[in-house]
């Protein structure tokens, strides 16, 4: 299909729409491929994919396709020996991960959607490069301790080193002697070495290697001699942990090699199966239908909506090819003319797609070699051509291409040049097309155009409706009927005067008097007639609808009914026996017991929980207590709320309202006070309450403070510390900068004084050295 007819029918904006529903780039770049076909089995294969994946999203939902990522470099790169990262070896995984659950997927549903599966089916998941990676990359994408034995055995060593560093280090610190040349007592990192801050002046008074120093002079980062041999062996073993990490990155590198052929189809088939379920999401968002195929070039319309318009469409009714091969649609401007031809062409370029049309079933698109459109202003300033003839050289290039099978489609066809010349030219341009068989749809104002169809068998008139009071259109396309121009009603509307518009329709022909005459009161009738039958027709779907309903609502509920009530029944019928059969147990003791003793006692107690056993299971909510009076309420009684099945304790009551807040588990609710009861079994004083850490509050592990002043920031660091101590975080990272210190000096004074506290200490270089501290809360 050409491509200026796509450019006029804005088929981008509806690959636009495809490709945001797509999840991979892959699927994106098959939408951007996306064209449409001529040939009938594929148009008829490519339809039912959308078909099945819609009915696929309706029953299963969509695949889980947002954790693909991105592999073709991984697997190419690989292929030729180019060592992957930790984060590509990631992002394989993930898709490896998400691929195999796909398949799974798609497998239990593979009788509703064959033509998924036979896609899917080409995926083969790969376990042994899953384990691998997942052993030796973590979720961030860093390389695991657990990812071979000498690393386990190195870093281990490296954690040693580190901690002997810093025990020497925090030695020297504390010195008294060293303790006046200390700028802080904090420990940080410079060119990969463990450091401590020096007063500069000092420098000639402490026996140390300076790394670096602040910006503003006075502070020096320095290495005492002391530590060197250490952080000398801390260097080295960072070197072994870095050749380790490449050594593992190879092996996997190998490893997706090996398997790199099988990877590719499986991006493929992700790649295929992404598209298939936009098409199918789009359908859905769209409300569309899979439209009927035919192999001849005719189509019927059914409420067909155009999908790009900003504005909900009046639905369009058309058909073209069963009875006649040319459609003369007529009618009053902005009636919705250009729309109707935008909406038949866009809609057989996206079915012969593979896409649904917004339309109601029944709809029927047929097969056409090409579409060739002459739609809208599309003068060439460049070629310095009016729009008359800009027009024509368009007709013109559409005239030497057509065949029986290209639907052509012309807009306001003879318009722009003289009336009488253009009438004439339209009048020929449509007979050759006709004559030719050429499946034609036109839009025109010609009077001599609409009576073509009169003169031709296989030629249709059409119109848009127009409301002659309101003196709008009503956008609907009546087939059989020529429109009107409706010229003499609309001016007289506008205050034209009577003088005037007499001596206008004077000068018309007697023959031109009845012609307008005639269509203007067929225009009507087909008004009311079409409107009289979409009344009727939604009349009897309201009715077939609520029927529908009804009777489904009413067979849910007695399947329901009968269910739960066998249900119920079953249950209470095993309590009761059970508990029959236990208590005949105890008469019969008791009926062979001569006198009255211990054994007798214990068995009539029995006896009688089981009674009371009996009478709490009838009904299933008795209370469990005295009802609750909001007088006598107050803030710590225990209480039952039997609609939740809990208890709770009373925090807070509102007499004016009736009601009380009640904690219930971590949550308050506000109940009326007839909706509790007073509980039994109220806790006693000894008893210990403890208190439960919820876990289901979502507090950022992070908090900045770099900016603040000191103060704001120790407020904003308590209420962070209880909020994270409250969402039972483990630990949480304080972020304060570097610059003069004092803000960290400050934090790690106050730390110790707080309750949620129970260590805390300055991170590594990775996670942000000095400027960071990570805070272990109890």
């Amino acid at each position: 299909m050409n491509e200026h007819t796509l450019k006029i029918l804005e088929f981008e904006r509806v690959r636009e729409h495809l490709k945001n529903l797509a999840f991979t780039a892959g699927g994106r770049e098959l939408v951007n491929s996306l064209h449409p076909s001529n040939r009938l089995e594929n148009v008829q294969r490519i339809q039912s994919e959308t078909t099945q994946t819609r009915e696929f999203i309706d029953t299963a939902g969509n695949i889980p396709l947002a954790d693909i990522r991105p592999i073709a470099d991984v697997i190419s790169d690989s292929s030729i020996g180019v060592k992957v990262t930790a984060r590509q070896a990631l992002d394989l995984f993930l898709t490896l991960k998400t691929a195999r659950e796909i398949k799974a997927i798609v497998s239990a549903h593979r009788e509703i959607a064959p033509d998924i599966w036979f896609v899917a089916e080409r995926i083969k998941p790969k376990p042994q490069l899953e384990r691998l990676i997942s052993k030796s990359i973590d979720e961030n994408g860093e390389i695991m301790d657990s990812a071979s034995d000498r690393l386990t055995s190195i870093r281990s060593q490296m954690k040693i080193v580190k901690s002997r560093v810093k025990s020497k280090l925090d030695e020297i610190i504390r010195t008294s002697s060293y303790s006046k040349m200390i700028q802080e007592s904090v420990i940080t990192i410079r060119d990969d070495r463990y450091v401590i801050p020096l007063k500069s002046e000092f420098k000639n008074h402490f026996p140390c290697i300076v790394h670096d120093s602040s910006s503003s002079g006075q502070t020096l980062y320095v290495e005492p001699l002391s530590v060197i041999p250490l952080n000398n062996d801390l260097r080295n073993l960072r070197q072994r942990d870095r050749e380790e990490i490449e050594r593992i990155l190879t092996e996997i590198t190998k490893e997706i090699g090996y398997v790199a052929n099988d990877l590719k189809i499986m991006d493929d088939s992700i790649s295929k199966l992404d598209f298939m379920f936009a098409k199918g999401q789009l359908s859905l968002i769209w409300n569309s239908v899979e439209p009927e195929l035919d192999s001849s070039p005719k189509l019927k319309i059914i409420s067909g909506r155009h999908p790009l318009l900003n504005v909900d469409p009046v639905p369009v009714d058309v058909q073209l090819g069963d009875g006649y091969r040319t459609l003369v649609l007529t009618g009053p401007n902005t009636g919705g003319k250009t729309v109707s031809l935008k909406t038949i062409a866009l809609f057989v370029v996206m079915a012969e797609c593979g896409l649904h049309v917004p339309a109601s079933p029944g709809t029927k698109i047929g097969m056409y070699d090409d579409i060739l459109v002459d739609i809208g202003d599309e003068q060439s300033i460049s070629q310095n051509l009016s729009t008359f003839s800009s027009h024509m050289s368009n007709i013109v290039s559409i005239l030497m291409k057509v065949t029986k099978y290209t639907l052509v489609l012309l807009d306001e066809l003879g318009a722009g040049t003289d009336p009488t010349e253009g009438a004439v030219i339209g009048y020929s341009i449509l007979k050759y097309l006709y004559d030719n068989s050429v499946p034609t749809i036109i839009t025109a104002h010609i009077g001599e155009l609409k009576a073509f169809a009169y003169k031709h068998p296989y030629a249709m008139n059409a119109s848009v409706g127009f409301d002659s009071e309101t003196l709008k259109p009503t956008f609907k396309i009546l087939i059989g009927t020529p429109g009107a121009s409706h010229a003499f009603d609309i001016c007289k509307r506008l205050g034209l005067s009577e003088s005037i518009l007499s001596n206008a329709k004077e000068l018309l022909s007697d023959e031109q008097k009845d012609a307008t005459k005639i269509i203007t009161q067929m225009s009507e009738d087909a008004r009311i007639i079409g409107e009289d039958r979409e009344t009727t027709n939604k009349t009897r779907k309201e009715i077939e609808d609520i029927r529908s309903r009804h009777l489904s609502e009413m067979e849910e509920f007695e399947n329901k009914k009968s269910s739960m009530l066998e249900k119920e029944l079953k249950k209470a019928g095993n309590f009761l026996s059970a508990k029959i059969a236990e208590a005949d147990e105890i008469v019969k003791k008791l009926a062979m017991a001569s006198r009255q003793s211990k054994e007798t006692d214990s068995l009539k107690f029995k006896l009688d929980l089981i009674r009371d056993e009996v009478i709490s299971k009838t009904p299933e909510y008795l209370p469990h207590g005295e009802s609750a009076d909001v007088q006598t309420l107050k803030p710590g009684d225990a209480v039952f709320v039997p609609r939740f099945k809990s208890q709770g304790i009373v925090m807070d009551v509102l007499s004016e309202k009736g009601k009380v807040l009640v904690q219930v588990g971590t949550a308050r609710i506000q109940v009326s006070a007839g909706q509790i009861e007073l509980a039994r079994n109220l806790p006693t004083e000894n008893e210990k309450v403890i208190e439960k850490r919820p876990t289901f509050v979502r507090i950022p592990i992070k908090l900045e403070l770099y900016g603040l002043q000191i103060p704001d920031a120790l407020v904003k660091l308590q209420k962070y510390l209880d909020s994270a101590f409250g969402a039972g975080l483990p630990f949480v990272y304080i972020v304060h900068g570097r610059g003069t210190g004092a803000l960290r000096k400050s934090i790690s004074e106050f730390l110790p004084t707080s309750p949620r506290v129970d260590r805390f200490h300055l991170a590594d270089e990775a996670d942000g050295g000095d400027a960071v501290t990570i805070v272990f809360l109890k």
